[in-house]
């Protein structure tokens, strides 16, 4: 029944519930095997590489995509200024691969090239947020929930100043006193919000921000961001547009959650935990 309303192009949804080793796994290869003879692509995502190399040898036929993270997918002399790129949320692929040095032999570029050569790609489970092509169907094997889970710390201190350094104006682009007086009060009221761990929505309110406010400043550190992308030069990676631009990327996250749990009203803020030796704790759901 599902290859039939697959071919009706009813996009349906299948979900196998069982105990480990009742056959989910045979049971979604069968259904999938006529379409993967047709040709149809089919990403099907795992949650290691061991369960790649078993379903391709149970399918027969097919590809594993490898992330610049496994062994032998990028150059040993490139591995540090990708991992810092990353760190940044930056696109390794824009900032570091169009000028590598290492690019013409690149494994990971070879199977950049080739991702369209096999009906069936298997990849993890990370890819789930970041699809690296598209896919009729997309299998999801075993349980992929914190694969997609996410999470960054912002020290105390941010709050508690206020506006530090790092607004600077003309180190960010922006002449923005408005916002930037609005974001110093904002940044004040979470610091004294926090209680036994949790942000509480009654004393944002109490500081004066709503969800409103909440998407203002989320936009405002965009912009910052924005700048620092424009401006992020590969060989100055060291420099303290670096921390603006992490910074800027951390506080975004914050405001966007800030705004939809005040929009939904709740009476803490999801996804965002006080510790006072390590800062403000954010936690969230990577999506496509």
């Amino acid at each position: 029944r599902f290859v039939e309303q697959h071919e009706k192009m009813q996009s349906p949804v299948m979900v196998i519930r069982g105990t480990p080793g009742t056959t989910k796994t045979s049971v979604a290869l069968r259904m999938l095997k006529p379409l993967i003879d047709a040709g149809r692509r089919i990403n099907y995502a795992v949650p290691h590489h061991k369960l790649s190399a078993e379903i391709l040898e149970r399918a027969g036929t097919g590809s594993i995509w490898y992330g610049m993270d496994q062994p032998g997918m990028c150059h040993d002399d490139m591995r540090e200024t990708v991992s810092a790129v990353r760190s940044l949320g930056l696109s390794v692929t824009e900032n570091v691969c169009q000028s590598c040095t290492f690019r013409r032999s690149c494994a990971y570029q070879e199977q950049v090239a080739r991702k369209n050569d096999h009906a069936l790609m298997i990849h993890s489970h990370n890819l789930l947020a970041a699809p690296v092509r598209g896919a009729e169907i997309q299998v999801i094997d075993e349980q992929f929930f914190s694969a997609l889970l996410a999470s960054a710390t912002i020290p105390l201190a941010e709050f508690a100043v206020g506006c530090a350094k790092d607004f600077v104006p003309d180190r960010n682009g922006l002449k923005n006193d408005d916002a930037t007086h609005l974001l110093d009060l904002a940044r004040k009221a979470v610091a004294a919000g926090i209680e036994d761990g949790k942000l509480s929505t009654a004393a944002l309110r109490a500081g004066g921000i709503d969800a409103a406010n909440a998407a203002d400043l989320a936009n405002f550190e965009s912009w910052r961001r924005d700048y620092f992308e424009q401006k992020f030069e590969l060989r100055n990676i060291s420099s303290m547009s670096r921390v603006n631009g992490l910074n800027a990327n951390r506080h975004r996250r914050f405001w966007k959650l800030v705004e939809h749990s005040l929009a939904d009203g709740h009476d803490i803020v999801a996804g965002v935990f006080g510790n006072d030796e390590e800062g403000v704790e954010l936690h969230w759901m990577r999506q496509p």
